[in-house]
Formats: C-alpha cells, structure tokens, sequence
C-alpha cells in the first residue's frame, strides 16, 4: 500500500495548507498524478514523498491519527492512505 506524506517545504503549516488545497480528493488520485508527473502538485508551501508497505490496517491509522498523533504537529506533517480521502 502507497502512504502519502505530507511535510512543510519551508515555513509552518505545510500539511494544513495542503488538505486545504486538496481536502475531499482520494490521495489515490494525488498519487497517481505524481507517479505519472513528480512535479504534479509540488509546492512552495509543502514537501510531498511516498512510501510503500506491505500491510496496513486502516483501524491502527485511525487508532494512530486520533489518539496519538499532535493536532499542532499534524499541521506541519501528516500522511495519507492511497485509500484516505484527503482532510478525511
């Protein structure tokens, strides 16, 4: 499975101002874009990389996303399922 990360590229809120750029699309469709163009949806305000795993349950990212991770930090990073909806 494809994970999305989202980062700052330089200053704060990169993560935030890019679910507002793309809130409500699957980060399925941000990935596919990328893989055809890396530079598809580059950005000064926000780094984007992806990575593969094998297994991913989407529970453990909901359980990680809710009870573990930062609200503040998740404004400056956060990562998205291939099967995720952005801002979802």
């Amino acid at each position: 499975m494809l994970v999305l990360k989202v980062s700052n590229n330089c200053g704060d809120f990169g993560a935030m101002q890019f679910e507002e750029a793309h809130g409500g699309k699957l980060a399925g469709e941000i990935i596919a874009d990328m893989l055809a163009d890396s530079d598809a949806h580059e950005s000064d305000d926000w780094q984007l990389s992806l990575h593969e795993f094998k297994d991913i349950d989407p529970a453990f990212v909901k359980f990680v996303k809710e009870r573990i991770m930062d609200y503040d930090d998740s404004k400056n990073t956060n990562f998205y399922l291939e099967t995720e909806k952005i801002g979802g």
